[in-house]
């Protein structure tokens, strides 16, 4: 006969030795009183144990433990007693510091529980809640990293900072897989300070004036840059007009008017230079193409890749995928979706899925980028010699307002002359020597005053 709770041999009636009994059951109440052992991982017999030691037995245990997983293994009289533990068994493992807590199959943790409260009380939303000065998470010999998981992009995986618990900051991922910082002054209108987007890292600031978006990299996109004097009306196939802005296969017909332009046939391209921004090769990534108030749809391709931006008011922007095809220079292709003209105003392009407000550079820095491309000089520049003989020459440096991409092929008019060599203004000559300087060449016919005035010179280093 044995008690049904804790299996203690009961005395029966008219039993000799009582005292055996007796002595069994207070063994048992000594093992599993307060019970610690001294591991529950241990999956060997230790090999002195000493009287009382208590253990209790892993899966997998071998030697005198084999298939008494889940029992406690107690050490008396020489030998091992294993118990069996019922469901709700508590036991304190030494060797971790843990308490753990039989379920009726496996020893678990003990603090198993819907809903924990430290110094507070839990509820079904906050299930864990702690009411402290402070709280610590620390390592355990090296990292530690605090996992906030969430179900899918729309939802919200973030830390929020409440003041009187009435929300006032957040960061995290809220409603979207780019890192969010905002913040709340009533806990219920919010305002993104800082994105972050997750496919790209670029950094954008929604609520600064002074800049939402990534590095613009289309140069001269409000069109007020025109170094060549463009009129509007036709462009050839390939010839630039406004800086930076050149013609499609078949021509363009283009006006601007402050800086909405208006675009009645053809496409225009502008041919943009990665290693010039530093973001490497544009293969794979996605671009952002974004446009003021477009009057209909606007169709933007790049490579074989094309995407549409729809017609409409305000800022209206479409993504596309960089074909792996292009390397180095990607040219940007812009036209009407359809046919009949297209005003707009305002271009951007960004690597990222995200259109940044209109954000101008200042106009010296859009002029010197546009002068990295094509400079034109203005004013009259004399080179003049006294010539000892035929043949004598003469050179003049000029130093260029911008460093050029490349050494750039040099164009000139000569508005007056005189004594120049077999008397044809093809001895002046002005050649680029480097991409900071040009030099202006005079040869004299024979000895005497010799001399040319250049105008209009053009130094031209664009990407086609």
């Amino acid at each position: 006969m044995f008690t049904p709770n804790l299996a203690l041999p009961l005395i029966a009636a008219s039993q000799a030795q009582k005292h055996v009994p007796v002595n069994e059951a207070l063994q048992i109440l000594d093992a599993l009183t307060q019970l610690t052992v001294l591991s529950a991982s241990l999956t060997a017999p230790p090999p002195a144990p000493a009287e009382g030691d208590r253990y209790i037995v892993p899966v997998g245990a071998s030697g005198a433990w084999a298939t008494q997983a889940g029992r406690i293994a107690i050490w008396r009289d020489g030998g091992w007693l294993f118990l069996e533990a019922a469901a709700g068994w508590l036991a304190m493992a030494s060797d971790r510091d843990a308490l753990l807590h039989f379920d009726g199959a496996a020893w678990l943790a003990a603090i198993r529980s819907d809903q924990v409260g430290v110094n507070a009380t839990p509820d079904g939303l906050n299930r864990l809640s702690v009411t402290a000065q402070g709280s610590l998470f620390s390592h355990e010999g090296g990292s530690h990293r605090l996992t906030i998981n969430k179900a899918s992009p729309p939802d919200t995986a973030s830390v929020l900072f409440q003041s009187g618990f009435s929300a006032r900051a957040e960061v995290g991922l809220a409603g979207s897989d780019d890192l969010l910082v905002r913040t709340s002054g009533d806990g219920s209108v919010w305002h993104d300070a800082i994105r972050i987007s997750a496919g790209t890292g670029t950094v954008t600031f929604p609520k600064s004036g002074y800049q939402r978006g990534g590095t613009n990299l289309l140069i001269n996109g409000h069109f007020g840059i025109n170094q060549r004097g463009f009129a509007g009306g036709a462009l050839a196939a390939g010839s630039y007009g406004f800086d930076r802005w050149r013609a499609g296969v078949g021509g363009a017909n283009l006006a601007v008017s402050g800086s909405v332009v208006t675009l009645t046939s053809g496409e225009i391209i502008q041919s943009i230079e990665p290693d010039l921004w530093g973001i490497g090769p544009l293969a794979g990534q996605t671009l952002c193409v974004s446009a003021e108030s477009p009057s209909a749809p606007l169709l933007v391709q790049v490579g074989m890749a094309q995407a549409v931006i729809a017609a409409g008011s305000g800022r209206r922007s479409a993504t596309l995928t960089v074909p792996a095809a292009v390397t180095g220079v990607a040219a940007l292709r812009l036209s009407r979706s359809g046919a009949g003209a297209v005003s707009f105003s305002l271009l951007r392009a960004e690597v990222g899925s995200d259109a940044g407000d209109w954000a101008p550079r200042p106009m010296t820095t859009e002029l010197h980028l546009a002068q990295r491309y094509y400079v034109r000089l203005v004013g009259a520049f004399p080179v003049h010699t006294n010539g000892q003989h035929s043949s004598s020459a003469q050179h003049a440096h000029l130093l260029l307002p911008a460093a050029m991409r490349a050494t750039p092929a040099v164009t000139r008019t000569i508005s007056s002359s005189a004594n120049l060599y077999l008397s044809s203004t093809a001895q002046a000559t002005a050649t680029g020597i480097s991409p900071g300087s040009i030099r202006l060449s005079i040869r004299a016919n024979s000895s005497g005053d010799c001399f040319a005035v250049f105008e209009n010179i053009e130094c031209n280093a664009e990407l086609t």
